[in-house]
């Protein structure tokens, strides 16, 4: 197990379903009622919110998965993109009606890794639901589809049925641009719910407050890389570490458009502040000497960020650890970097061995009723054979390890006996 106390100079955080433990069941749910309602209002049959009366329906929301929309499936993958599982409307398919569709060995080849779209309504599109934002788009692409095979909802095509959740999420989280930022209390459905009552929502974690306290203590720097914007961002933080929760880190990255911060294709500098502006833009910075401590900056890139913490250590072969719970934009992208290592963080793993939750209830998503008892692997029907989650694989070959929980980097500085 790694030793964030010895091998690393520096530890960065995701904000959303990373250092933010969200209570997830109900945070699904909340999002599935509101963006079905969504639906209706643009004119699909109000019979799509029988989801709700299907058995376990919250089940079919598994994390992972990928919204086939050449065959208006959607799909659970295992090792060598093999479809493993597969639902149409609200029913599972059978491994003959896989087969029939994607071939024996039934290989989903439209999907390229590390891709987590491509809607160009052309052959081979597809839309992966990777985080429990993303999650809820399963419900829908489903319930849409089922609504479609019942009769009830007619003109439509499956790549329609994605433009139109893709309106959704801009009506509901992007509440930026590069004229204005809007504020988040009034501004769709989703942010509203949150503000009205974040505890409700969000875990407060005094025991990850007193890990991070204790890598401070010893001497770690610490920034935070969040793609939400700086009102959502300290909302959130707030309810997860308390009012003084900046104090923690030496640099504060929102909007940081991840996965492009990591990489090095093209770079956004760093902007401060300026709240009298719509746009909240500063002064751009692109060089890390202009980097100031306990700052916070929208947008920005990985490599100046990492040239200011070689400064402020008076250290040329840094270490960077990186925290992140999204497979492709956290996990992956940041591994591309030199000397950074991932740390991905995998909720499904408290299934297995509660004492990770500490006493504390992570109101868990489970998927077991529509994908299998199992979120990690799957066997074959004689038992014989056994393959990884896709994603799970992709992850373990670019991550250096994978935990529960954030608060669970106690393990990592000695102070568990789990």
């Amino acid at each position: 197990m790694p030793n964030l106390l010895t091998d690393y100079d520096v530890l960065g955080f995701d904000a959303d379903h990373c250092v933010v433990k969200y209570n997830t069941t109900p945070l699904v749910e909340m999002l599935v009622e509101s963006e079905l309602d969504e639906l209706i209002e643009m004119g699909y049959p109000k019979a799509i919110k029988n989801f709700f009366f299907q058995e376990s329906p919250l089940e079919m929301c598994v994390n992972g998965a990928i919204y086939d929309i050449d065959n208006g499936l959607v799909v659970k993958l295992v090792e060598g993109q093999e479809v493993a599982r597969a639902m149409r409307g609200w029913r599972n398919l059978s491994q003959k009606e896989i087969k029939e569709i994607y071939g024996n060995p039934p290989i989903l080849k439209s999907y390229v890794w590390p891709n987590t779209s491509n809607l160009s309504g052309k052959r081979g599109s597809y839309w992966v639901c990777i985080t429990f934002f993303d999650t809820p788009k399963v419900a829908l692409v489903l319930s849409a589809i089922e609504m479609m095979d019942q009769g009830l909802l007619k003109g439509k095509t499956y790549f329609d049925v994605a433009e139109d959740i893709r309106t959704i999420i801009y009506n509901n989280y992007i509440h930026f641009s590069e004229k204005e930022v809007k504020k988040i209390g009034s501004y769709g459905r989703f942010f509203p719910t949150i503000v009205e009552n974040p505890a409700k929502y969000i875990q407060f974690q005094p025991s990850l407050r007193k890990s991070i306290q204790k890598l401070k203590d010893n001497g770690k720097r610490l920034f935070l890389a969040t793609n939400s914007h700086t009102e959502y961002s300290n909302l959130i933080m707030t309810a997860t570490l308390g009012d003084d929760w900046k104090d923690f880190f030496d640099i504060v990255c929102c909007y940081c458009r991840k996965p492009l911060f990591f990489w090095d294709i093209k770079t956004d500098p760093f902007f401060e502040l300026d709240q009298s502006k719509a746009n909240q833009k500063g002064k751009a910075i692109v060089d890390q000497s202009e980097l100031k401590q306990g700052t916070t900056y929208t947008q920005g890139n990985s490599r100046i960020l990492t040239e200011y913490f070689k400064r402020v250590l008076q250290k040329e072969d840094i270490r960077v650890a990186f925290f992140g719970d999204q497979y492709i934009s956290d996990v992956y992208s940041s591994s591309l970097n030199e000397n950074w290592d991932a740390f991905a963080v995998v909720e499904e793993m408290n299934h297995y061995d509660d004492r990770y939750c500490e006493g504390v209830s992570p109101l868990l998503m489970k998927y077991e009723q529509y994908w299998g008892e199992s979120y990690f692997i799957e066997k074959s029907l004689d038992g014989k054979r056994i393959k990884k989650n896709y994603f799970i694989s992709q992850v373990e070959d670019c991550a250096r390890y994978m935990l529960p929980l954030m608060k669970n980097i106690n393990l990592m500085m000695g102070d568990s006996d789990i």
